[in-house]
């Protein structure tokens, strides 16, 4: 039980992940069709921009740009974007506001309590130091899967301090199919629809998932070594019970349908109140870590397939106890003490 609780609780939490991150990407990705690298992040040829836009059906195109740099002494990343068509393609818009200042994100200048108007001071990776106006405020996730930095700043304020010329991601507004074929021959960039953009980016979301599960499947092959051994006792303890029963008509049929019906009645039991128990730390832990995106998602599906899992777990679990109980000699049972 305890084992299904914690699957449950670190399941669920990681719903709540996977859901508020997709419903994060969609709200923040406003294109039809988004270029990256074919493993998803690394940086790919700048020449794929121009390629794109020459695909049937684009309307428009923009890139985003990364690179580290030094800020109030610590390492961050910063973004470099085109401000004049950035908002329509992604973002809530603040973006645009760059110029030649910064735009930071609303966790990062709450933590450093910044405010529109003070002065952020950047040191690139060659050591050019770039003063900046803050000018605008970014609503950005907490957990942001895109991997982002907290500072943005326009593609000319960039240039003047770093050198990075390849991009994180261009983002089109067009057909997908087109763009895919106008970027075929650069073969490190690869062109997703915003539905498969968002799947890809929250992939790793379903291999904890996945692992998850996995640690629920040794759960539950641990508890049938208990139910086994529970019901093995069970026999012995109720040695004159079941001969009993036997010498009043039963069938050993119906002695091992008994042994097999309390075996799956432990299994839910045990099942029920561990995903009861990990639903309630899940809420405990989504209500702690509200603030940085996770929701409370519960997913029905999965809990559903654990009652289910479990219940066959205790048909199976109950095969051998089930046929020790059903061979019990009725005069034996009656004089066993």
């Amino acid at each position: 039980m305890i084992g299904i609780a914690l699957v449950t609780a670190v399941t669920v939490v990681a719903k709540g992940l996977d859901e508020s991150s997709r419903g994060s990407l969609a709200e923040r990705v406003h294109a039809s069709a988004v270029i990256t690298g074919v493993d998803g992040w690394s940086p790919i040829d700048p020449k794929v921009e121009q390629a794109a836009r020459s695909a049937p059906g684009v309307h428009a195109v923009t890139s985003v740009r990364q690179d580290g740099a030094l800020v109030l002494g610590a390492e961050e990343t910063v973004n470099a974007v085109d401000p004049a068509t950035i908002s329509r393609l992604f973002g809530d818009g603040s973006l645009a506001q760059a110029g030649d200042g910064a735009v930071v994100g609303d966790d990062y200048a709450s933590k450093h309590r910044l405010a529109v108007g003070d002065t952020l001071t950047l040191t690139s990776l060659k050591g050019t130091r770039l003063p900046l106006k803050i000018r605008a405020i970014e609503d950005t996730p907490s957990v942001d899967v895109l991997s982002l930095g907290p500072i943005t700043v326009a593609d000319a304020t960039f240039d003047r301090a770093f050198e990075q010329k390849r991009v994180r991601m261009t983002l089109v507004d067009g057909p997908p199919a087109a763009v895919e074929r106008a970027i075929a021959a650069f073969p490190d960039a690869k062109a997703e629809s915003k539905a498969d953009f968002i799947d890809s980016q929250t992939a790793w979301i379903g291999a904890i998932l996945a692992i998850l599960w996995v640690l629920l499947a040794l759960a539950v092959i641990v508890s049938l070594f208990g139910i086994v051994n529970t019901l093995v006792l069970s026999t012995f303890e109720r040695m004159r019970e079941l001969g009993t029963l036997r010498a009043l008509g039963m069938h050993r049929r119906q002695v091992r349908r008994m042994v097999r019906h309390e075996s799956v009645i432990t299994a839910l039991i045990g099942a029920v109140l561990g995903i009861a128990a990990g639903l309630a730390l899940a809420g405990g832990l989504t209500a702690w870590l509200g603030k940085y995106g996770f929701s409370f998602a519960v997913p029905a599906p999965s809990l559903l397939a654990v009652a289910v899992i479990a219940a066959l777990a205790g048909m199976a679990a109950a095969a051998l106890p089930a046929r020790r109980a059903a061979r019990v000699d009725v005069l034996d049972a009656l004089a066993y003490e």
